[in-house]
């Protein structure tokens, strides 16, 4: 439906959640009044009405009317939409195969404050419902609607449209009958469809292939395809040419508001129960264990333990997930596109909004429903630092507690993350999130959660600069470091291996609370901090490297690799005065650059991560540092470390590789100049607990590859990303998990 907007612009916090805007300069969201965002295209309508979009033009959806393919940073003025008054927003995604090549058209529909309906983009089945069909993208064109429309619901390609007087108008393809028309035809013009015994209907709602309506006294009418049960009609019948009463149990109440994903319902009584039915192969009806089922063809009854009463449901018709919201929480339910798709039973999130849902959890991140002042949090006005609320881990945080940030990180597994907040006038120390093995600083092994930020006493007062942390991904437990002002380093989590650098091993079922690390740095300054899986690498103002932690592949570099360092320990080169000045650790291997911009590496070989021949021959694993040798006159600058691999940036701004990705079963024995068509590279980012790669320009173009969240095919190829400013923005979009490689430091004000 319309909704009633606020007469003040769109508060920037409020926009610099979501992706698909938060990178823009703020000149072009200092007076926003409407914002919509879908995967890469993303709408803007300002308080003067104009109309603007950015992002990639695929088959038109720039309203360009255009089958030229690029992207575009800045938000183009779109005339035939400006002055429009334009108040809401709908898209279909239509999937069209063109040899073996998969592509995703995109249907755009605008809705007015007049009910008129303009419409662009992919019109292949006359989706956009101009009365004709069209396998070129259209531009901006009024619907050919006589009648004041309030919404419009999109499957991937089909439309319905309601009316102020409840009438409803479908159009589209029609091929299980989704129009509502009666027949199977595709329909290019919108047609009148007939519901029950013409009761007024208040709200519309499309899957993929399937359409439900919601009467005013309740009742709820479905059509389309059935394949997945997605009608709830109570039959295995394949599909229903025209609008069927669907029943519900006894005790349910009269139902208030209707959704769709792809192949299932949802919907809501007025008691706030929640009753869902169709595909359930991505645990997308949110049913009990006891009842795992691949799909329901009958409405059925939600459970979800200590819950209020339901307030509001969502889902989105491209996708198989849902979310409910009750006054005090925020569940959801589903396939969320993890690299390998996982599918979660009702699950109760950190968020206070569903809109945070579906700006963190769903990729690619989608507005369910308009930004807009009459959709936001209501304390959106408070002034953040924009990179901050980017980050899943830091938006339920309340703004009060995010003015006066010295530094803040998130690091986690998965959905479960943990954040640090140090603020900056009386350097105090707050944890917030998932407790996992101690991530939290409390020194706690058991898994907790809290929205509330928690005071540390052990850090609160360090002065705190730098934060890293070491993930045992199979283990799924942290071991977490942070560097202060006078060069001291804390450490907290697990401590199987010794990580923890504090001369001891620990109990895998022990937590260690924030502690200082001495022994071999007591009264030393250490400047730099880098983890791999289970090592540590420190470097000192005098340019000395110092390693702990796990060492069964010699990646501490301490000559010997009997398993376990646990205290730190000096990493000798060859030439007693060598000055280290950079570091980096891999899964099992580890990197630096010494004063004459030499690189050396260590640890782990098997897939020449060291930069020499590895593999099958007695160099597997290498004890002490060895120097890696690149092409003459090649000065290396800046180095990472993925799991298997290194990247290393020349003086020059040449960008460099070694070692092993698991998507390209190539290895690269020597350091191999890569990137080459790209320009001037001036950072490199990945990690060793990440498959993903992301570099920058020197003309500020972002570039990402490997395993993405939200990206079903490994990239295997850099991607440029119009969403991104920098390496670390890809890491809060892509990275799984969405952690940090380096924390956030907001300018001194």
């Amino acid at each position: 439906m319309v909704e009633s907007l606020s007469p003040g612009p769109i508060p920037m916090s409020e926009l610099n959640r979501w992706c698909g805007i938060g990178h823009l300069d703020p000149q072009y969201k200092e007076n926003v009044k409407l914002a919509f965002v879908f995967s890469d295209v993303t709408a803007l309508v300002t308080m003067d009405d104009d109309f603007y979009l950015h992002g990639k033009n695929e088959h038109g959806s720039l309203a360009t009317a255009s089958e030229v393919k690029f992207v575009t940073k800045i938000p183009t003025r779109i005339e035939a939409l400006c002055g429009k008054k334009v108040c809401n927003f709908a898209f279909g995604v239509q999937k069209k195969i063109v040899g073996q090549k998969k592509n995703f058209l995109l249907s755009f529909f605008v809705l007015t404050e007049d009910g008129s309906v303009f419409a662009w983009g992919a019109n292949d089945y006359g989706n956009l419902g101009l009365k004709f069909i069209s396998t070129h993208p259209i531009p901006p064109t009024r619907v050919p609607l006589n009648a004041h429309v309030t919404q419009i619901a999109c499957g991937a390609s089909h439309s319905l449209a309601l009316t102020a007087s409840g009438e409803v108008y479908g159009f589209g393809r029609n091929f299980f009958g989704q129009v509502g028309s009666g027949n199977r035809q595709d329909h290019p013009f919108p047609v009148k469809i007939t519901i029950g015994d013409g009761t007024k209907v208040v709200s519309v709602a499309c899957g993929r292939s399937h359409s439900v309506a919601l009467t005013a006294d309740g009742k709820v009418y479905t059509f389309g395809q059935n394949q997945h049960g997605q009608l709830g009609q109570n039959t295995e019948e394949e599909f229903c040419l025209v609008p069927t009463q669907i029943q519900f149990p006894k005790d349910a109440g009269t139902i208030i508001k209707i959704t769709c994903g792809k192949h299932h319902t949802l919907v809501l009584d007025q008691y706030g129960e929640v009753f869902s039915w169709g595909d359930n192969r991505g645990s997308q009806l949110g049913l009990s264990e006891d009842e795992d089922v691949e799909k329901s063809i009958v409405p059925m009854a939600i459970s979800l333990e200590d819950s209020d009463r339901i307030l509001d449901i969502a889902a989105i018709p491209h996708l198989s997930v849902s979310v409910c919201r009750s006054s005090t929480k925020v569940i959801m339910w589903g396939k969320f596109p993890e690299p390998s798709g996982k599918c979660i039973a009702p699950w109760e999130t950190f968020m206070n909004s569903m809109p945070d849902v579906f700006s963190s959890y769903v990729m690619p991140a989608v507005t369910y429903r308009p930004i807009s002042t009459a959709s936001m949090h209501h304390y959106a006005n408070f002034d953040v630092y924009p990179d901050i609320v980017k980050w899943s881990g830091l938006k339920f945080v309340h703004p009060s507690s995010l003015q006066d940030v010295q530094l803040a990180f998130v690091c986690g597994i998965g959905f479960e993350q943990t954040a640090m907040i140090v603020s900056a006038k009386k350097h105090e120390v707050f944890f917030c999130g998932k407790n996992v093995h101690g991530s939290l600083g409390t020194g706690l092994a058991h898994e907790f959660e809290t929205r509330a930020p928690m005071k540390n006493k052990q850090l609160t007062g360090e002065d705190i600069i730098h934060v890293t942390f070491g993930l045992d991904v199979k283990g799924g437990v942290m071991c977490l470091f942070a560097l202060t002002r006078t060069g001291s380093i804390f450490s907290w989590g697990y401590n199987e291996y010794g990580e923890l650098g504090l001369g001891h091993v620990s109990d895998p079922t022990d937590a260690i609370l924030p502690t200082k690390i001495e022994g071999a740095l007591k009264n030393v300054k250490v400047t730099q901090l880098t983890c791999g899986s289970d090592h540590v690498l420190a470097i000192t103002n005098k340019g000395e490297l110092f390693s702990w932690g796990y060492d069964y592949f010699g990646q501490c570099g301490t000559g010997s690799s009997d398993g376990i360092v646990t205290s730190p320990t000096r990493v000798k080169f060859r030439g007693s005065g060598t000055k280290v000045l950079a570091a980096a650790g891999g899964m099992f291997h580890s990197v630096a650059i010494v004063e004459e911009g030499h690189v050396y590496a260590w640890g782990k070989n098997d897939k020449n991560q060291c930069g020499v021949l590895g593999g099958g021959t007695k160099q597997e694993s290498i004890a002490v540092p060895v120097r890696v040798k690149f092409p003459p006159g090649v000065k290396i600058d800046q180095i990472c470390c993925g799991p298997d691999c290194t990247f290393g940036i020349s003086s020059r701004k040449m960008l460099f590789f070694w070692g092993y990705c698991d998507f390209n079963k190539n290895i690269a024995t020597k350091p191999v100049r890569v990137c080459t068509d790209l320009g001037e590279i001036i950072d490199v980012g990945t990690a060793h607990w990440s498959s993903i790669y992301a570099i920058k320009t020197s003309v500020g173009r972002v570039f990402v590859w490997g395993n993405l969240r939200g990206q079903k095919n490994v990239v295997k190829s850099p991607l440029e990303t119009y969403k991104a400013n920098s390496v670390a923005d890809v890491f809060s979009m892509y990275s799984n998990p969405p952690a940090m490689i380096r924390p956030i430091l907001p300018p001194v004000v």
